[in-house]
């Protein structure tokens, strides 16, 4: 305790700097300095590059312009371009069906975290209903296993054009189907109302006649009238280019043979006109809108059509 009491200050001369500056601070100061300058040198030198690298591969696999489509010509070699649409944010039904069949995990952390991607996606991408047409044919998609026919069937659907898979097709409504919960989902996509389970139903004949419905005209052949051969709802458009089976046809065709043979058959004559406009208005309506449709949607119809009322007027 004595040896505590006589303890006294040690006299420490102040640095010169300190003496002449008066700021006793000077090398904490000068610490912070140097090590403030470090840090710009390792952000420089190290940080800078790499981020300029991550940048550059963002930009080499995402940038640019990405809005076009290509082609070589086999003859001359060159390289023919045009330009895309607009993308759209709306997703379509065949684009959720690879969604799901990705079974892609999106986290909740994730969305959360600003991820904005709607809960419409979020269910198909964690759905376990296979919605796409799976070959060989499964219940899902998991257990299929590989098959060098399917493969090559798939490589060859994804050229081909409809005509062509028309022809593959039976004539019976709904064939296309791998289950019940696929066909009515595909079907109230194309008619544009979810609540249509089935061909049946006026909606879907009202929707047989029009261009755009290859796709209905090919799943709903029978209702669609693609065996008819006079009062098709398919109207101009009851041919394997625009949907329809070729087997329908060829089931007309084998029924047109057998009463023929028993003398029931209709001469290859032109129909009259009193049973296109009194006996089957409504035929002959469907047929005749339906080749005015196609009309307009060839290339040059908006210029013929100007040109031709410029010579008449």
């Amino acid at each position: 305790q004595g040896l505590m009491d006589n303890l006294q200050e040690m006299p420490v001369q102040a640095p010169a700097v300190v003496r002449l500056t008066g700021f006793g601070g000077f090398f904490s100061l000068l610490k912070m300095v140097m090590m403030l300058a470090l840090v710009i040198v390792i952000y420089q030198v190290n940080n800078v590059p790499f981020f300029a690298r991550l940048e550059q591969g963002e930009a080499v696999l995402c940038g640019g312009n990405k809005d076009f489509v290509y082609a070589i010509n086999a003859a001359t070699g060159m390289v023919d371009v045009t330009a895309t649409a607009e993308a759209s944010d709306d997703w379509v039904l065949q684009e959720k069906i690879l969604l799901q069949l990705t079974q892609v995990p999106i986290s909740d952390e994730a969305r959360s975290g600003g991820w904005s991607i709607s809960d419409d996606l979020v269910s198909w991408a964690r759905s376990n209903v296979t919605m796409g047409r799976v070959l060989p044919r499964s219940s899902d998609f998991q257990s299929a296993p590989f098959s060098p026919s399917s493969f090559r069937t798939i490589r060859d659907t994804g050229v081909a054009s409809a005509q062509t898979m028309a022809n593959t097709l039976v004539c019976k409504d709904g064939v296309t189907q791998q289950n019940a919960q696929q066909f009515e989902v595909h079907l109230g996509t194309l008619v544009g109302n979810m609540s249509a389970k089935d061909c049946g139903g006026p909606q879907i004949e009202e929707l047989c006649g029009l261009l755009n419905m290859t796709n209905l005209r090919a799943i709903c052949p029978v209702t669609c009238g693609c065996d008819y051969l006079y009062s098709s709802f398919t109207g101009f458009f009851g041919s394997t280019s625009f949907g329809c089976p070729k087997s329908c046809a060829d089931s007309m065709s084998a029924v047109m043979q057998s009463q023929a043979m028993l003398g029931n058959y209709r001469a290859c004559e032109d129909r009259a006109v009193e049973v296109l406009i009194v006996t089957e208005p409504q035929t002959t309506e469907i047929y005749l809108a339906g080749l005015l449709e196609y009309i307009r949607s060839r290339p040059g119809y908006s210029e013929s059509l100007q040109r031709t009322l410029e010579n008449i007027g």
